[in-house]
């Protein structure tokens, strides 16, 4: 059955790719608050998330709505504030309100696999994962009116994914003999999703007619050791690590078992992303 999707934060990473490939079977309506997008099979609206109003002029019957905004200006504390709040926590309230109103049976919310890591350990959220945890229990408030999916992503990765992000840096790192700083002997440790696994849990999440809240990730746990190991195969340099022997490593890894019973197998393996990752990030100049 063909259902109406609204995608919000369709032009960023994960929603980028996974505008086609709802656009194979849906009715796929892409909201944006900047003009002369293009895609096949998905029409454009516009629907800024920081106004008063930014439902205003939305399609009232839509089936399901799929959250992927977030502000860009989530590492400017405290400058960003103000447009955190608007896009972070005071959009996803408005969205879910319009939600309700109109109609739509379900909700799908993009959140953070650090809210899991970092909350299990006890340690601290910051401003960005704060954001994210507000609108995690504004989303978990509508559960009687909506099915309401909350997606925890851990370190989505993949070809147009931008440089500043954690593992094209990496690439990064090696093929310009910069050193990567680990943690301990091995470093952070974590199961890395790449964007197409991303995008199949979101597409499979559209049938779900059960309220979850769901950890994303990929199917092998690795080091940064290990990662840098392996980009060094690939771009053919020896990656250069400085360890801080004193640290404890990190852990932020996804238990993908509910993930998996619900969505579905991630099927994208480590060594074939990063693969994939480095021969993108090679033909770029901005790497």
């Amino acid at each position: 059955m063909t259902d109406r999707i609204l995608v919000t934060g369709a032009t960023g990473f994960v929603g980028s790719h996974l505008l086609g490939a709802l656009a194979d079977e849906h009715d796929v309506i892409a909201g944006t608050r900047y003009a002369g997008h293009e895609s096949t099979g998905v029409r454009w609206v516009p629907c800024d998330l920081s106004a008063a109003e930014p439902a205003e002029g939305l399609p009232p019957d839509v089936d399901t709505v799929i959250y992927l905004a977030q502000s860009r200006r989530f590492r400017e504390f405290p400058q960003g504030v103000p447009d955190m709040l608007a896009v972070n926590v005071n959009g996803v309230a408005k969205l879910l309100e319009w939600a309700a109103r109109s109609g739509a049976r379900r909700f799908i919310y993009a959140s953070s696999g650090g809210i899991s890591a970092r909350g299990s350990t006890g340690g601290p959220l910051d401003f960005y994962l704060q954001s994210k945890r507000a609108a995690e229990l504004l989303v978990d408030s509508y559960r009687d009116r909506l099915v309401t999916v909350t997606l925890r992503l851990f370190f989505v990765y993949g070809s147009g994914q931008p440089a500043s992000m954690l593992l094209p840096r990496l690439v990064g790192n090696v093929i310009a003999g910069r050193a990567i700083q680990l943690q301990g002997a091995g470093g952070l440790v974590c199961n890395p999703v790449h964007v197409s696994d991303a995008v199949r849990a979101f597409v499979a999440a559209t049938s779900l007619d059960e309220g979850q809240r769901l950890l994303i990730g990929g199917p092998e746990v690795a080091d940064l050791r290990h990662i840098g190991t392996i980009i060094g195969e690939l771009v053919g340099r020896d990656p250069v690590f400085e360890v801080d022997e004193g640290a404890e490593p990190e852990r932020l890894v996804a238990d993908t078992g509910p993930m998996e019973s619900a969505l579905g197998r991630p099927t994208v393996h480590l060594r074939a992303g990063l693969e994939e990752l480095c021969a993108s990030l090679a033909a770029r100049p901005d790497r």
